[in-house]
């Protein structure tokens, strides 16, 4: 078995477990309010969206919105939605949950972009550093490649020498012949 299936089980019995939990200490002391059952059962799912993902999430909030209609609403022991505060429970879970998810997801995208563009600034930043410190022009055009290539992490190019390039100079064309 990967690793990889062992964490989505080890998630799925970590949701299971803490769904059961709550509704389990919540259901021994009868004088809970559902209030508080609904709101313990929604942050615990709002953890799962956070930290985990979308698919996580919409599972555990139809999980947590079945056991607090089953344990918790009138008629206690059935999973009859005749009420709309039970529909409204219902989509509140689910709601949260999606809504939850994609703020985590978008934090973490966005965190990456930050680090990217953190390593692109670095990388700049050392690459003006290192086109600082030739004193004439010769030099600074031999050092432009190295200092890119370091810069940027990347193998370097040809240096290019003052002598090597050629004068361009203009050429006549012969006039044309007169007949």
């Amino acid at each position: 078995m990967s690793i990889k299936r062992i964490v989505e089980v080890a998630r799925w019995i970590l949701i299971a477990s803490g769904l059961a939990g709550i509704v389990a200490l919540y259901h021994h002391f009868n004088s809970a309010n559902n209030t508080t059952v609904a709101l313990s059962l929604l942050l615990l799912v709002l953890v799962f969206a956070g930290s985990w993902g979308l698919r996580y999430a919409i599972v555990a909030s139809l999980a947590a919105a079945v056991l607090f209609n089953y344990y918790f609403l009138p008629p206690v022991g059935t999973l009859t939605i005749n009420d709309t505060q039970n529909w409204v429970a219902l989509f509140a879970f689910l709601g949260t949950a999606i809504y939850a998810s994609h703020l985590a997801s978008r934090i973490r995208e966005e965190s990456h972009e930050v680090d990217s563009r953190r390593l692109e600034s670095e990388m700049l930043y050392r690459l003006g550093r290192q086109l600082l410190q030739p004193e004439n022009v010769a030099q600074l055009l031999n050092f432009i490649p190295s200092s890119v290539a370091n810069a940027f992490n990347s193998p370097p190019s040809r240096s290019i020498s003052p002598t090597a390039t050629a004068s361009i100079s203009p050429t006549r064309s012969a006039s044309p012949a007169r007949t």
